[in-house]
């Protein structure tokens, strides 16, 4: 059978209008020989929980969004019954300027003739984004999704995943009393690169026609979990002497938040099944908790307020099923430093167990609000009590962080953008 191809489609793909809580939109062709989807946004500001413990964020530093925040973009075309019939790769390099320099234009040739449904699904390489890839509903993990491998499977099957990542070294400090080495049975993952996606509801591909799509602004289906650290405050007054032992500035310091969803499906969002086991590594290192405002990539850029004195800023996956807001299960965050004792000092930690050599301190608790997309929830905690020696087994709510949640800020509430011309 003769086949016919569609010669050009041009994409015009609209960054920095994404709307928090919004469904990828519909857009509502008219059909007219040239189809042309036109989509509006209200840009919307994100209203706190309905929980009494939460407050307004006191930070107000918003990442800086450009097309530097975009690798590359992959393009499916499926039908109604969710097949995929065309893919492209799109790199913002191969792209040309339109009147907005928020915009790229690309040009796609040879397109089989036909009504699709269309989405757009951006970073999402193993090669270069923290990130894994299943073509199989996620029976067959790390398979770099490319223009041919993904014609005839269907777009559910589609999935992401957040890439392995060695957890933070727990060591074992001979002599060192009421320690507990190692993770036990726990996977570490690297954080999530910034996903985007983008829909369509109908594209009509005709003969001998250029077809101009205009794509709504791709949505950011990532959260940020932003944690600021209050290392001043104390519960006990007799224990805070005991503190200046505690150094946040070594190679144990870290991170890290426990029971992840499994994966991000590009057809339906975030999976309704979470694994206790599997650890987002936020951050390890003499880095972990930094100590000054950020000086590039945020406008503006305050963080650090009163006694929050640290931070630090790493994306999760959003911890609700689906788009939604229905809480899918909640983030476990633990925290690790280290004490170094003086000859002849002792550190007695939260449940009055005493070390008398150098080793680990740990603080645990659960996040209970949820992290929904394109939202940073400021996490504040308080070190209050003198933490742990002993690590966590599992998941549990008798941590030692005072946790103040403050209300979730959309990042497109003030975003600045900044032009680049490839």
């Amino acid at each position: 059978m003769k086949k016919i191809y569609f010669s050009l489609i041009t994409i015009a793909i609209l960054l920095f209008t994404a709307c928090n809580n919004d469904v990828p939109g519909n857009g509502e062709a008219v059909e007219t020989g040239t189809l042309t989807a036109t989509i509006s946004f209200e840009t919307k500001q994100v209203t706190p929980d309905a929980q009494a413990n939460l407050r307004a964020g006191e930070s107000t530093a918003i990442p800086v969004v450009s097309w530097n925040n975009v690798k590359q973009v992959q393009l499916f075309l499926y039908d109604a019954g969710g097949t995929i019939k065309f893919s492209r790769i799109l790199k913002p390099a191969d792209a040309t300027n339109p009147e907005s320099n928020n915009a790229r234009n690309f040009i796609i040739p040879n397109v089989p003739l036909g009504n699709y449904k269309l989405a757009l699904l951006a970073n999402a390489s193993m090669a270069g984004d923290n990130v894994t890839t299943s073509l199989d509903k996620g029976v067959t993990w790390g398979v770099e999704f490319n223009g041919l491998n993904v014609i005839g499977q269907k777009i559910d099957d589609i999935l992401v995943g957040v890439k392995p990542k060695a957890l933070p070294t727990i060591p074992v400090i001979e002599g060192a009393e009421n320690q507990q080495a190692g993770w036990g049975t726990r996977k570490g993952f690297d954080k999530p690169s910034e996903l985007f996606t983008a829909f369509v509801a109908s594209v009509d591909v005709v003969e001998n026609q250029t077809k101009q799509v205009e794509v709504p602004a791709l949505k950011r289906e990532i959260s940020m979990m932003r944690t600021r650290f209050d290392f001043t405050t104390v519960e006990v007054p007799e224990e805070a002497a005991q503190r200046e032992y505690v150094k946040f500035d070594t190679q144990y310091s870290f991170i890290v938040v426990q029971t992840l969803p499994d994966y991000f499906s590009l057809d339906s969002g975030v999976s309704e099944t979470v694994n206790d086991d599997n650890v987002f590594v936020g951050a390890t290192g003499t880095g972990t908790y930094k100590d000054a405002d950020p000086t590039e990539g945020y406008s503006p850029t305050v963080i650090k307020t009163g006694l929050y004195t640290h931070w630090n800023d790493f994306h999760v996956l959003p911890n609700v099923k689906g788009r939604g807001t229905a809480v899918n299960g909640q983030y476990f965050i633990i925290i690790g430093a280290w004490i170094d004792l003086p000859e002849g000092k002792s550190y007695k930690d939260r449940e009055g167990k005493i070390t008398t050599t150098s080793q680990p301190v740990y603080w645990w608790a659960p996040v209970n609000e949820p992290f929904t997309r394109n939202v940073i929830r400021e996490v504040n905690l308080t070190l209050k009590t003198p933490g742990y020696l002993e690590f966590p087994d599992k998941p549990t709510g008798q941590g030692s962080l005072e946790i103040i949640i403050g209300a979730p800020e959309p990042w497109n509430s003030t975003i600045v953008s900044t032009n680049m011309d490839i």
